[in-house]
């Protein structure tokens, strides 16, 4: 199947189950279950501005389904990662073909210890690359548009929360590049503080890199580097963006 027709296709990571108070049902809140996803349901959970319908819809259940197996349980992403890296890409590389979905790479050969989550706007197809048998939990995605995984191991992917799939309260690159005090705080750090609680990690040390239009990102353990290089700083951090989760930093 080609890339643009399976990005179509995800439409649920529902029901990380909580433990304890610690790690919340944050992937896909107030999302319907997954079996009761009938082809009318895909149609209207897909918000036009984000989808370009061309394909067959039960095969875009079919997707859906495949890439629900290929996440990992939710205790994974914290026993298997010490660092997360937010990557923020503000859009993705332009296509010849508009029905087509860019295809951005995502190197995880020297993620060592750190995941990234990604946040990004436009339809997106992820090839992954360099990943490793044991990396676990490695990849997780926000934003209001739909994506999809290539060559992906099925242990690699720790969940996601997109709008067009009826994600409540998703960020966006829009959030955090435009948007300053309440605004930020009510979307993006809110956002952030979900993703810091299923990874178990220190926001001072979750760090940000503004990437534009980028071809290729590189996790790297202590930075994110890629083609176009992004831009960031020591200073951008979530803990630093967000202040009122500096008390709880580790």
């Amino acid at each position: 199947m080609r890339p643009f027709l399976l990005l179509f296709g995800i439409v649920a990571l529902i029901g990380f189950v909580s433990q304890a108070g610690r790690i919340p049902a944050i992937i896909f809140l107030n999302a319907p279950s997954l079996d009761a996803l009938d082809e009318e349901n895909i149609r209207r959970s897909a918000s036009p501005r984000d989808i370009i319908f061309g394909g067959d819809v039960k095969r875009l259940a079919k997707s859906a389904k495949r890439l629900r197996a290929m996440a990992t349980s939710p205790d994974e992403p914290a026993l298997y990662n010490r660092l997360l890296h937010v990557a923020i890409v503000d859009s993705p590389p332009s296509v010849k073909d508009q029905k087509e979905a860019p295809e951005i790479a995502l190197d995880l050969g020297r993620a060592g210890a750190a995941a990234v989550l990604v946040i990004a706007a436009g339809p997106t197809v992820w090839r992954i690359e360099n990943a490793r048998p044991e990396q676990r939990a490695k990849i997780a995605f926000e934003g209001p548009s739909p994506f999809d995984l290539k060559n992906a191991p099925e242990h690699i992917l720790a969940g996601f929360r997109v709008g067009a799939f009826g994600a409540d309260d998703f960020t966006s690159p829009r959030d955090y590049l435009e948007s300053h005090g309440p605004a930020r705080t009510r979307r993006y750090c809110a956002a952030m503080e979900k993703w810091k609680k299923l990874f178990d990690a220190a926001p001072r040390q979750m760090r940000i890199f503004i990437f534009q239009s980028p071809d290729r990102i590189e996790v790297n353990e202590e930075f994110l580097g890629g083609s176009p290089p992004p831009k960031s700083s020591p200073n951008w951090t979530v803990g630093q963006e967000c202040h009122r989760y500096a008390e709880s930093d580790k």
